[in-house]
């Protein structure tokens, strides 16, 4: 009950002193360093690092809206979109990443987007072929994220947004993405097709037009 909730809550945020304790000394380590191997050994522990606080994020805020509703934010989709292309080049560098954007005023839950969005880039780059090559395109109101991935089959598809159905058992994660990417679409009326073909591409297309800031 209320105790667990409170342990929750109070492991959450004790959980930014490690994290930011451990950013703050890598970077403090790699101004030191010249040697090339544990510089690199340096930027897998800051990815990691990078890692747990995504989680970290995604954790609080999947808590934070069993309480109360998160609150809707009128924002640029083009401004947005661009801010986490940036993130995700710094993320993913042996990635390739191409947009083909423009400007596009949404109301909705800011932070849950963000979540849905790194959610179906992250399963991108999780089973890419060894050049990923990602595409997100806006037309009008409608955003596709494309990839050059290993696809799926029509088995997959079917099962794609159950919790913990994972394709590749081979691939690291737990197979969860999806099922909270068509849990916020269909709280936000976003809505969400998945096309693909095994060995191919997967495009995941959001349309917005239930959205739109200025809509009555």
């Amino acid at each position: 009950g209320k105790n667990i909730d409170s342990i929750i809550k109070e492991t959450l945020h004790e959980l930014n002193i490690p994290l930011a304790t451990i950013d703050a000394n890598t970077k403090l380590l790699q101004k030191h360093l010249e040697d090339t191997k544990k510089l690199r050994q340096l930027e897998r522990i800051q990815e990691a690092a990078k890692h747990l606080l995504h989680l970290h994020k995604g954790l609080e805020y999947h808590i934070k809206k069993e309480f109360a509703p998160s609150p809707l934010e009128t924002f640029d989709l083009q401004y947005f979109l661009e801010e986490r292309i940036d993130h995700y080049q710094t993320l993913y560098p042996h990635v390739l990443f191409d947009a083909k954007l423009h400007p596009l005023l949404i109301k909705t839950d800011r932070h849950g987007l963000q979540q849905s969005i790194d959610n179906i880039v992250a399963n991108s780059v999780k089973y890419a072929k060894k050049e990923p090559h990602i595409t997100l395109t806006l037309t009008d109101t409608v955003l596709e994220i494309l990839d050059n991935g290993k696809g799926m089959d029509e088995t997959t598809l079917v099962h794609i947004f159950e919790r913990y159905y994972q394709a590749d058992r081979s691939a690291k994660g737990q197979g969860i993405g999806l099922s909270v990417v068509k849990a916020f679409c269909d709280t936000h009326k976003i809505r969400l097709t998945i096309n693909s073909k095994s060995g191919s591409f997967t495009k995941v297309v959001l349309n917005f037009s239930s959205n739109l800031a200025n809509k009555e």
